[in-house]
């Protein structure tokens, strides 16, 4: 195949990445050259990044699974602390989400929160505690909750 950035033939080796092209699609296939320089690969891990479908942003999941084992030991304080400063409306949205996403993932709901948060942190290449301090100021778990689950 062809490398469709710099469009070099016959490379050994083709990544999907998730770049945005033109018409709409996810999908643009580089050589590991382009890959790397792309912005959407992660090199500590060497694989392309994930694409979150609202075109906003992508991260490499192994990176998010690192900031979940990194930031464990706070996943429940977290949690205690989102059910205690946000409004009903809020919560109710946040539980409708983890009363879905536990049970297919096996993790608690304080983990799927903060697999939640470090997800914006890495997409947003900032960190939990920044995460947790907007919604709290926002009072809205907008920036983590797919937007599956709207108001």
């Amino acid at each position: 195949m062809d490398c469709e950035i710099c469009y070099r033939e016959e490379s050994d080796l083709i990544v999907i990445l998730p770049i945005r092209k033109p018409d709409g699609s996810l999908i643009t296939m580089a050589c590991l050259s382009c890959a790397k320089k792309s912005g959407v690969y992660c090199q500590k891990h060497r694989r392309p990044h994930t694409s979150f479908g609202d075109g906003q942003s992508t991260a490499c999941l192994l990176c998010i699974e690192d900031v979940v084992v990194h930031e464990e030991e706070k996943a429940d304080g977290i949690f205690v602390e989102l059910q205690q400063k946000l409004p009903d409306k809020e919560l109710n949205r946040l539980g409708e989400w983890i009363d879905i996403v536990s049970p297919m993932t096996g993790n608690s709901k304080a983990i799927c929160v903060l697999r939640a948060l470090a997800t914006r942190a890495v997409r947003s290449d900032t960190n939990v505690d920044d995460i947790k301090g907007r919604i709290l100021q926002d009072q809205s778990v907008d920036s983590i909750l797919p937007q599956v689950f709207p108001l």
